[in-house]
């Protein structure tokens, strides 16, 4: 499967789970698409907290349509997404706006690392 080429992020946030991110965006045939960015935790205690991140699992890439499978991203696949994300923070975002988007782009620039 190609990478999709982002031309708008939509909307970026970070999940109650105690740190995912997860951000969606359209590509040049404005088909939508959904990244996730899986927290690793310690445990999974009761109350998730920062203090339990370890860093975040390879991210997850998801077509609006049957035929797009979900496809768990190599880290070198999800570096080049999020360069091309990179791209587009300036424009207006929905919900979580540029700053949850690009906190996301700079962990998988790091590669899940904190």
């Amino acid at each position: 499967m190609q990478l999709p080429r982002p031309t708008r992020i939509l909307w970026a946030d970070i999940c109650r789970d105690g740190g995912s991110y997860e951000l969606a965006f359209t590509d040049e045939n404005q088909r939508a698409w959904h990244l996730r960015l899986p927290v690793k935790l310690k445990d999974r205690g009761l109350w998730p907290s920062r203090e339990r991140r370890l860093g975040y699992f390879p991210p997850v890439l998801r077509g609006q349509h049957p035929e797009l499978a979900d496809r768990v991203l190599d880290w070198d696949t999800a570096e080049a997404l999020g360069a091309a994300l990179a791209e587009l923070t300036g424009a207006h975002i929905e919900m979580g706006g540029a700053e949850r988007a690009n906190a996301m782009i700079d962990h998988l620039r790091k590669r899940g690392a904190l």
